[in-house]
């Protein structure tokens, strides 16, 4: 069993700039497909299932459940 202070230690070791770009870029892919689906679901919902839109904090007080 190792310990945090026997655990091996690199200096120096840095991510190279292509790889940063491709994580950067694989981020703003993903963020783009989710905010994509998500507007078209909140859409969807509102317009097409006439789902009402009611604020967050009471989306399920008893009342309305």
């Amino acid at each position: 069993m190792t310990t945090q202070s026997e655990a091996p230690t690199t200096t120096g070791a840095q991510v190279p700039l292509k790889e940063k770009i491709s994580y950067g870029f694989a981020e703003f892919g993903s963020q783009f497909i989710w905010t994509t689906v998500g507007s078209y679901l909140m859409t969807f919902y509102t317009d097409v299932a006439s789902f009402r839109r009611r604020p967050p904090a009471t989306s399920c007080s008893p009342p309305a459940c």
